[in-house]
């Protein structure tokens, strides 16, 4: 049955969702259906650099897709319902405090049309400070048609940018580090070829230095401020998006070998996410990744990923991977 509030025709504004790239845009509308209620449209890339590197063998979404699309309805929601600041003096920057998806009824996918999705948004819980907006929890369910494709929820903090300014300052002076981040040399290539991380483009590597460690795996982040991607807008932290890309690639990695499986025919089907302090940039960051003891009705492997710089965490992540419905070559 066709939703009367969503459209698919155009993309939003690319400011609006914070992206500095049309093609990396996958939301195309928006409606108001309650006080904190609404949806959103938004079509899977067909084929991107990064969100669909095999257009053609299998351009089935992964998980991180869809949390994407989410991440880019809370910017979405804030702005045009809850009436955060965008641009100009008082323009709010968002912080992700925790991050849940999951995969729920993925047939939808087994097709070679367009997929266009629509995502129903709720609003868990708004916290204000001095009158602001200082935090939104957000809740959403992806629907193609009536079915139901996804779940997620997310959780930021808001602050003004001169506020984040000065948390930035003392963050990194406390930690030993300049105020301002100096110039940092592009990373060196990974001695990990793509497909072990389930990617194509060596560039979409993000992982380096893989061993085995105390029954599990362990890995250094390799991120490149370059991206244009992952790094869309200048930076001196790693952004919540790409610890969890580099989360998903060591679950692939860990997953690979105890299944005696290709990792690009395995992929994430849920995730849960707390980030507990600001991923600086400039510092190494470790990832180290257990195997958790599956559920006997759970047809997947649970992993559960810490990564932490000079010795304390600053994300941790739960991760269930299971074999991909169709294999990428």
């Amino acid at each position: 049955m066709e939703d009367k509030d969503v459209s698919h025709v155009q993309i939003l504004p690319k400011a609006l969702v914070h992206k500095d790239g049309f093609d990396d845009v996958f939301l195309t509308s928006f409606a108001v259906r309650g006080p904190r209620e609404s949806v959103l449209g938004a079509t899977l890339p067909r084929s991107h650099g990064f969100y669909c590197e095999f257009p053609v063998s299998n351009r089935a979404p992964d998980l991180a897709t869809l949390i994407e699309i989410c991440r880019q309805a809370c910017f979405v929601v804030a702005h045009e319902q809850f009436d955060v600041p965008l641009g100009g003096a008082a323009d709010a920057k968002f912080l992700m405090r925790e991050l849940a998806g999951e995969f729920v009824d993925t047939s939808p996918f087994d097709t070679d049309e367009p997929v266009n999705v629509a995502v129903d948004c709720e609003v868990e819980h708004v916290a204000r400070r001095a009158g602001q907006i200082s935090a939104l929890v957000w809740v959403f369910t992806v629907r193609v048609g009536e079915v139901v494709v996804g779940r997620a929820r997310m959780a930021q903090t808001l602050m003004s940018r001169t506020v984040w300014g000065l948390m930035r300052s003392r963050l990194r002076n406390e930690r030993g580090l300049p105020t301002r981040m100096a110039e940092v040399r592009p990373p060196g290539p990974s001695e990990l070829a793509p497909a072990e991380v389930g990617r194509l483009n060596p560039d979409n590597v993000l992982l380096t230095a893989v061993s085995e460690a105390g029954g599990g795996y362990e890995a250094m982040v390799r991120a490149d401020l370059s991206h244009p991607v992952m790094f869309d807008h200048p930076a001196d932290y790693i952004f919540a998006m790409v610890q969890l890309e580099a989360s998903r690639q060591l679950a692939l990695v860990a997953a690979s070998r105890r299944l005696d499986l290709p990792a690009t025919r395995l992929e994430m089907c849920g995730v849960t996410a707390e980030y507990l302090a600001v991923a600086e940039f400039d510092l190494p960051t470790t990832l180290q990744a257990r195997f958790s003891v599956p559920d006997a009705d759970e047809p997947h492997l649970r992993l559960d990923i810490d990564a932490t710089q000079q010795g304390r965490r600053v994300s941790t992540f739960g991760l269930s991977v299971r074999p991909a419905a169709g294999p990428r070559s």
